[in-house]
């Protein structure tokens, strides 16, 4: 069974809704701390961008600008990703081009 994530990907819930300063706030912990997690596990992403990032909003999303609507996120598209040891060095150029870092060019 698959879980629905009610806010979508990251890429449209920016461009429909309009978001504070805490809801920015909120997603960028939830990734870091995700993206911590997938690094501890020797796991590498290699795809994160936003159209890979989902977003799970409150139920109730009228709760004001003191109230951040991100409940949480999920980082999808395991695709691309790759297990590593810590000193491992990748040579692979792959990922999004309209994301992947200048250095992986």
């Amino acid at each position: 069974m698959m879980e629905q994530v009610s806010g979508g990907e990251l890429f449209k819930f920016l461009q429909n809704t309009m978001t504070t300063e805490l809801d920015i706030a909120n997603i960028m912990k939830y990734l870091l701390n995700g993206l911590a997690y997938l690094h501890k596990c020797g796991i590498i992403h290699r795809d994160l961008k936003p159209e890979n990032i989902l977003i799970e909003v409150h139920p109730d999303t009228n709760q004001g600008p003191e109230v951040s609507r991100v409940a949480s996120i999920k980082i999808t598209d395991f695709g691309l990703s790759k297990l590593a040891t810590p000193t491992e060095i990748t040579f692979d150029c792959c990922g999004t081009p309209a994301y992947v870092a200048p250095e992986v060019l």
